[in-house]
């Protein structure tokens, strides 16, 4: 355990102290209770904190604890802090394993054949990524990027010999081979993940001001390759465009999470794009009550994509969010619902939306008692560089 107590003063040292401590002790694979408890005025960016696999990490304000960021810089996109295990390129490209399904696999599918399967062992977390098969996308459409199918799986048993695995979990996609696979192969990565993060009883005052832009300025928190993540009341507040970002995690168990826009900003129809909780890429994800008010949307299902997914990944390869469950809560004066164009088999359940627009994105969406007073929106809509309305203005792509 390791606390930081200094409060209502510029903490900028102490916490490099804070942090430098814990890298230590994370490289002695202790598992780390950071516990902040009070007020911390905060302008330095850009700390990390690095884990071993299997090491869990929690953060506790003890219901008290307050990062303020509101004096950090508001001018490009840099988080506060980033917590990250292994994952595929932190063990170096020494110990990396990639390898290719030797055969095609079928959705809901379990047992997969590697042409190699060396290195990889039972309870690994594995990044599945067609190099050639769309999922989604309509080529330089801003936000809407293409991108192909993939997904994040854990293996549950597997034959070193054969090269046979077989996953805890049915296959979300089915992966077709393409005419030459050795070109176009679909990749499997082992993606190495510490255990536990879990954030509770804290509080995040971000520093956007009226004339900030979207998605530009300092950022709250970024949690990579962990094997289970847990949120449990943690708001975030006045942050100029993302609030907290979960990447490559295999579950996401998030209870109350709550997103206050800008300070300035009065209507979700003008103003910065600010964001609660995006979500790059899971095996699974459980919401409790996601909470939004004055900001984009409370929940933001994403793809961890080429540049957070793997140094040596391909364009359009990509690892989708799915079976993502949303339960709850409500969005005031928001933009749109939660939920995500890069996402699959999700459902927002019982959620209230007032002076809130409802959008359904992804695949596989399930909408259940959930209340929209500004209409329900579908697909791509009109705007930003292009008009997307038409298919005839589509940008020429081949997904292929």
């Amino acid at each position: 355990m390791f606390g930081a107590s200094i409060t209502g003063q510029d903490t900028n040292l102490s916490f490099m102290k804070f942090f430098q401590r814990a890298n230590t002790l994370a490289q002695e694979d202790v598992s780390l209770h950071l516990e902040m408890v009070g007020e911390y005025k905060l302008t330095e960016r850009q700390h990390l904190i690095y884990v071993n696999e299997g090491i869990n990490v929690t953060i506790d304000g003890c219901e008290t604890g307050l990062v303020d960021l509101s004096g950090a810089p508001t001018n490009d996109e840099r988080f506060w802090l980033e917590v990250m295990g292994p994952g595929y390129d932190g063990l170096g490209s020494a110990d990396r394993i990639l390898t290719s399904l030797f055969d095609p696999v079928s959705i809901n599918s379990r047992g997969l054949k590697l042409n190699s399967a060396v290195g990889i062992s039972r309870g690994d977390w594995i990044a599945i990524t067609s190099t050639w098969e769309y999922f989604s996308g309509i080529g330089n459409a801003n936000g809407y990027q293409p991108v192909n199918i993939g997904e994040f799986s854990r293996i549950r048993n597997m034959n070193q010999i054969t090269g046979n695995i077989y996953l805890e979990t049915g296959l979300s996609f089915g992966y077709k081979f393409h005419s030459d696979p050795a070109s176009h192969p679909v990749n499997v990565r082992r993606t190495t993940v510490a255990g536990i993060f879990a954030a509770k009883g804290l509080r995040a005052l971000g520093p956007a001001i009226d004339s900030s832009t979207n998605r530009t300025g300092t950022q709250f928190l970024h949690v990579r390759h962990f094997e289970q993540v847990q949120e449990d009341n943690v708001i975030v507040e006045n942050f100029p465009g993302y609030s907290i970002r979960y990447t490559l995690c295999g579950s996401i168990l998030l209870n109350s999470p709550k997103t206050i826009g800008p300070k300035y900003q009065l209507s979700s129809s003008e103003g910065v794009w600010a964001y609660g909780r995006e979500i790059y890429g899971c095996g699974a994800g459980s919401i409790v009550s996601p909470i939004a008010e004055h900001c984009r949307r409370a929940i933001d299902l994403h793809e961890a994509n080429k540049d957070t997914l793997a140094g040596d990944a391909l364009e359009a390869e990509a690892v989708i969010a799915k079976n993502v469950s949303m339960i709850g809560g409500y969005s005031i004066s928001c933009q749109s619902l939660p939920g995500g164009h890069y996402s699959i088999n999700t459902e927002l359940v019982g959620h209230i939306g007032q002076d809130a627009g409802g959008q359904l994105r992804g695949k596989n969406v399930r909408w259940v008692g959930v209340h929209s007073n500004r209409g329900l929106g579908l697909g791509i809509p009109a705007g930003e560089d292009q008009n997307f309305l038409d298919p005839d203005f589509y940008p020429d792509f081949d997904p292929s």
